[in-house]
């Protein structure tokens, strides 16, 4: 070997690990033919056994919708786009059909990050191809897609690939890669994972005891530099992918016909033939024993505490994953409970599931500042003051605001009415359940002596859409809770009357006793 790069390559022949700076060198000079013959020897070295694999496999791209918009590729479509698609299982099956008729025993599936596909939707396609076809390997995901999988699903990554492990997924491609150079990648496709985001799902694969790849895109934007350091990120990954491969011989026995010579021995070899020290094997000896029988624990330490929040913790993490939690509603609710309950029945859900109290915020102060005012008015007394509310002085309300709300509604229709009841409390029970709260104000209706108005003032914005709708659930409980309180079939009417704008409204159907009763079992039987 007379050659510029002899020494390097003697040294990788000897096994030495090379520099990036020494990959540089080898990969700028002209010398191919000494490059390839030491590269040879070293497959030999490795691998002396003379047989070298491959297999029929066929990539199957089961979408082209991608949100992720990379600039070197005219594969994707954009969601919406009349050329995108999504494959059928049939056209699916078919495809998997004609390899396995060629000989093929693998499938490379791999498509876009498109933008509505979570995890329950990759397990299913896994699951249903393995059931049907049980020799063939699904390959499938690269780590781009199974980060995007992830965040869609709004779960980690290690769960994601531990969920397609059990469906049956068998390898992972290397696909996504490109150069793994951030530099290069923010050019290229600044949509997609970072080097380090792409190199940590294989991590996590390799933990799982899954085997991948790693592909490498390279003649466009990187420089010679950034090849090495993509090279050198999968050298770095390396010892976290192989655990170890072992060959037991059995293949290469006498198959009983005593020609023996037909088939060389492969020798048993553990990858990369690592020769620990004596210091290392005396560790590793300490943590066999401690692990075999690990000490007494004593009451109260501290990995306890840990075992038991971690334990809550992951109860909690897989309880979120379902896709329908089982919520009991509460015996007792609030006007407002059925409003929420109305507005957005999941949020509600979520809420007694693990209920977090709110902190008061401005408008919910300056409300309860101008209530008091029309208490104070109307000659009312309230069971707290508005400064003995907890949190009411951690904020200084804005006086100016006040001040015009006071004005706006001593303008209004209602400032010379006089109420019939201030604050007036009732409890009914609805369907199931037991609903409590206060109505502002209730008074004889103007337009029929024999019947009456509840009122409830609002400090806030006219809702509008959907909110609207719910908030009128109100206004019916109100209804409903003056009717029972009176004991009469007199006509009840309700409304809100929004002090800012100085607008009053008064729906026209409200829901009746039976419909709020309905409202609260389709709410247990979802």
């Amino acid at each position: 070997m007379n050659s510029p790069i002899e020494s390097l390559l003697t040294q990788a022949l000897a096994g030495e690990r090379l520099s990036a700076a020494d990959g540089l060198r080898l990969l700028a000079s002209p010398d191919l033919a000494a490059l390839g013959r030491a590269a040879d020897a070293v497959a030999r070295k490795k691998h002396p056994e003379p047989i070298r694999t491959y297999n029929i496999d066929r990539n199957i791209n089961y979408t082209n919708i991608c949100v992720s918009g990379c600039r070197f590729c005219a594969f994707h479509r954009k969601p919406g786009d009349p050329a995108g698609y999504l494959l059928g299982r049939e056209e699916l099956y078919r495809k998997i059909e004609e390899t396995i008729a060629l000989g093929g025993d693998q499938i490379l599936l791999q498509g876009g990050m498109h933008p509505e596909l979570a995890i329950g939707w990759y397990e299913q396609l896994v699951g249903d191809i393995r059931r049907r076809f049980p020799t063939v390997n699904v390959h499938g995901f690269s780590p781009t897609e199974i980060h995007h999988i992830a965040r869609v699903s709004n779960l980690p990554v290690a769960r994601v690939l531990e969920r397609l492990r059990a469906a049956g997924l068998g390898s992972l491609p290397g696909g996504g890669a490109e150069i793994l150079a951030d530099r290069v990648r923010k050019l290229l496709s600044p949509a997609k994972v970072s080097a380090d985001q792409w190199l940590e799902v294989c991590r996590c694969w390799h933990r799982l005891g899954g085997r991948g790849s790693a592909t490498m895109m390279f003649g466009h934007v990187e420089t010679l530099a950034e090849r090495i350091e993509h090279l050198e990120r999968l050298r770095d990954l390396a010892p976290d992918a192989v655990v170890a491969w072992e060959t037991s011989g059995e293949d290469s026995a006498d198959d009983g016909d005593g020609d023996v010579d037909k088939q060389e021995q492969v020798p048993e070899a553990t990858f990369p033939h690592l020769h620990p020290g004596v210091s290392a094997l005396s560790g590793a000896d300490l943590v066999r024993a401690a692990m075999a029988e690990p000490a007494p624990a004593a009451q109260g330490e501290t990995f306890e505490i840990w075992e038991r929040e971690t334990t809550a913790l992951i109860e909690e993490h897989e309880a979120l994953q379902a896709p329908v939690v089982e919520v009991e509603l509460p015996g007792e609710l609030t006007a407002s409970d059925l409003v929420a309950l109305k507005a957005d029945p999941v949020q509600f859900a979520r809420r007694q599931r693990r209920p977090v109290p709110f902190k008061p915020n401005t408008y919910a102060k300056r409300g309860t500042a101008f209530h008091q005012w029309l208490e104070d008015r109307f000659g009312a007394s309230s069971l707290l003051d508005e400064d003995q509310l907890p949190g009411i002085d951690e904020e200084i309300l804005d006086a100016a605001e006040l001040e015009l709300l006071k004005s706006r509604f001593t303008d209004s229709e209602w400032a010379d009415r006089t109420p019939e009841r201030v604050e007036q409390p009732f409890e009914v029970t609805i369907g199931d359940a037991v609903v409590r709260g206060r109505m502002d104000a209730v008074f004889r209706d103007p337009d029929n002596p024999d019947g009456w108005l509840v009122v409830d003032w609002k400090t806030g914005r006219t809702p509008t859409g959907a909110d609207r709708k719910a908030a009128i659930i109100q206004l019916a409980v109100y209804r409903e809770a003056w009717s029972r309180i009176i004991g009469t079939d007199a006509p009840v009417r309700a409304a809100f009357h929004y002090v800012a704008t100085g607008e009053t409204l008064e729906p026209r159907d409200l829901p009746d006793r039976a419909e709020l009763a309905a409202l609260l079992t389709s709410a247990t039987s979802r």
